[in-house]
């Protein structure tokens, strides 16, 4: 039975261990094992660098959601109840256009419905066990409101989608 590694990101960070924690991955994935990164909401891409005392603002607005590897977290055409960032686990994004991309943790999605309530862009679904933070839709506008830093990373997020959408064209 193969091991599972969990490494929290910020361990390694804090640490300094970012070689030898690879060169133990690389050994344990020789035995079988496998490992997965465990995000820290605060190194998620959108929150980086942000204040602490934003993080703790942040951090009280967001509620945990786990799901099962296989799980269809959201079908495409449907409403959205939320914006989510992943903290840990692998998930899938197919797109209307049958494109497929993965996203792992420190990446978020769900923002696209939210904003213009054309329902889910994309299907998604967990590959492994995963877990969220999400901020549910009635606390989105809000939220953008109350972290205006948050808001200009999210548009820029948007930007590269878009240019990279229409270079897959």
């Amino acid at each position: 039975m193969a091991r599972i590694v969990r490494i929290h990101h910020a361990l390694l960070a804090r640490f300094g261990l970012g070689a030898l924690a690879v060169a133990g991955l690389l050994a344990l994935a020789a035995e079988g094992a496998y490992y997965s990164v465990v995000v820290d909401i605060k190194e998620a891409k959108l929150f980086q660098g942000l204040p602490e005392s934003e993080m703790r603002s942040v951090e009280k607005q967001l509620k945990t959601v786990k799901h099962a590897a296989g799980h269809e977290i959201v079908v495409r055409g449907e409403g959205g109840v939320g914006f989510m960032v992943i903290t840990d686990g692998t998930v899938s994004v197919k797109t209307i256009r049958g494109h497929t991309r993965k996203l792992g943790p420190g990446d978020s999605f769900g923002e696209m419905a939210l904003l213009d309530h054309e329902g889910r862009s994309a299907t998604i679904t967990a590959d492994t066990d995963v877990t969220m933070a999400t901020i549910p839709e009635w606390n989105f506008k809000p939220f953008l409101k109350e972290h205006p830093e948050v808001a200009y990373r999210l548009l820029q997020t948007l930007s590269r989608r878009i240019r990279q959408a229409e270079a897959d064209l």
